[in-house]
């Protein structure tokens, strides 16, 4: 078999619009599964983020989260692979977002957190450009982001920065691409996200690849978003969807159809099954 191990984005990839997994794709990961090929979560998310549901599948093997920034094994939960933004790279970018007024989330240890101010006016309904019931679900809120920050500048996972306006994103990534030992890419319209500075979706499945004893070429792997763009480009098959960013498109080996056509079920199914 050529295809040892797939890797699959979550969000805009193997979900659909309604966050759920198709019966479609659950039956084709199944199947994949059963002749051998290890199933990988690749995701923005932060481990405490991940969907519940997904646990009552048994053939998820792996999650690399935070967009690299963790890896685990997710039968057990235990984190087996990091890859934080070293202590310098923390302590710049602490110093320059304590000055700015945006919207910042910071992952610890698997979990999300917020500032308690913006988790109220999230809940209230007041900020339009955040999705309210996953932000609810998902983010821990704290009295003072920067204070958690600063206490845990060797141990942070990603940093979520976000955007009322196109331009004020624009802005924020020109200023960003100043500081060292970072790196900064996106998963939706309205956010930046922070990594360490050789953080990527490629190297956690590579972690992961490697300790399987498979080679890149027998990788296939699934993204719509720029955050996906290291692992299509590295993976021995990369694969954009139909509804997916242009420049993921133009990277990839095949373009699958959208999130909510089954594109993920409808590929393994071609090429793996």
């Amino acid at each position: 078999m050529k295809y040892k191990l797939i890797g699959l984005d979550l969000d805009g990839t193997t979900l659909n619009s309604s966050s759920q997994l198709s019966c479609r794709t659950q039956k084709a990961l199944r199947e994949a599964s059963r002749k051998g090929v290890h199933i990988v979560i690749a995701t923005g998310r932060n481990f405490s983020a991940l969907p519940d549901f997904l646990r009552k599948f048994d053939f998820i093997e792996y999650t690399v989260n935070s967009n690299g920034g963790e890896v685990r094994d997710y039968r057990t939960k235990e984190s087996i692979f990091r890859s934080h933004i070293d202590l310098d790279g923390a302590t710049e970018v602490y110093e320059f977002l304590r000055k700015k007024k945006h919207m910042i989330e910071v992952f610890v240890d698997g979990r999300g957190y917020i500032e308690k101010a913006d988790f109220e006016d999230i809940k209230r309904g007041l900020v339009s450009y955040r999705t309210r019931e996953y932000v609810l679900k998902t983010r821990t809120p704290v009295d003072n982001i920067f204070n958690l920050f600063r206490d845990n500048l060797k141990n942070i996972e990603n940093i979520n920065i976000f955007f009322e306006t196109d331009d004020e994103k624009h802005k924020m990534r020109n200023e960003l691409k100043k500081l060292k030992n970072i790196s900064v890419t996106s998963s939706l319209p309205e956010n930046l996200e922070i990594g360490g500075e050789n953080t990527s979706k490629a190297a956690g499945i590579l972690f992961v690849a490697d300790k399987l004893g498979i080679d890149k070429g027998q990788i296939m792997c699934f993204g719509d978003g720029l955050n996906d763009l290291e692992m299509i480009s590295m993976a021995g098959m990369g694969v954009a969807m139909e509804n997916g960013l242009c420049e993921l498109k133009s990277a990839a080996d095949y373009i699958a159809p959208g999130n909510d056509c089954d594109g993920v079920a409808q590929v393994i199914e071609k090429f793996v099954l």
